[in-house]
């Protein structure tokens, strides 16, 4: 679940700020969330990230979607996509940039 915040109101009536919750739905994603770690991101850093995402996996049994519902892909794993592009927005994306540079993240 993911919470968005949103105006209500209308011609008529003042906006007040209310959040909406959003729910993925995780068997039109064959059951996981997979996350790619950009292959810009320095080796050193896999594991850590790597481990750091599938610790949600904990949180996601606890709701009921099963024992690996997030899972983290590194390049070189099986699964990486050959066509992996950062901002392709086919795939959700780690990557590290220069904050010193005008680059938006997605």
């Amino acid at each position: 679940f993911f919470e968005t915040r949103i105006l209500v109101g209308g011609g008529r009536r003042a906006n007040e700020a209310a959040s909406a919750i959003n729910r993925w739905n995780m068997a039109r994603r064959g059951g996981q969330l997979k996350y790619h770690i950009d292959p810009e991101v320095p080796k050193l850093f896999h594991d850590t990230i790597r481990r750091g995402v599938e610790s949600w996996n904990a949180a996601f049994k606890a709701a009921g979607c099963g024992d690996s519902a997030v899972r983290c892909l590194v390049p070189g794993d099986e699964d990486f996509p050959a066509d992996y592009s950062r901002g392709d927005a086919r795939y959700s994306a780690i990557y590290m940039t220069d904050s010193m540079l005008p680059v938006y993240g997605f």
